[in-house]
C-alpha cells in the first residue's frame, strides 16, 4: 500500500479527510487503523489552528476516542489483558 505525499492540509483537505476517516470507522469493513491515521492529520491541523481545547476539536477527538476503542475491542484488548 503507497503512502500518500503529505501535504499541509488546509480547510477543504481536512474536511476530507474528516469526512473520509468517517466512513472508514462507519463502514462495514471497520477499517480503523486508516481512521485513526486520517483523524491524527485532523486533529493535528486542528489543534494548531484552534487549539486542542476548542470546540472545532471536539468531534475530531469524539471520533478519534471511537476509533481507537472499536480497535481495541476487535482486538480484545480493550484493557490490556
Amino acid at each position: 500500500e503507497e503512502q500518500e505525499e503529505a501535504e499541509p492540509l488546509d480547510d477543504k483537505s481536512c474536511d476530507e479527510k474528516y469526512a473520509k476517516a468517517l466512513e472508514q470507522i462507519n463502514g462495514v469493513d471497520g477499517k480503523y487503523d486508516e481512521a485513526i491515521d486520517l483523524l491524527t492529520e485532523v486533529l493535528e491541523y486542528k489543534c494548531g489552528k484552534f487549539g486542542e481545547l476548542a470546540i472545532e476539536c471536539a468531534p475530531a477527538f469524539y471520533n478519534y476516542g471511537v476509533a481507537l476503542f472499536s480497535k481495541a475491542r476487535l482486538e480484545n484488548d480493550v484493557f490490556g489483558e
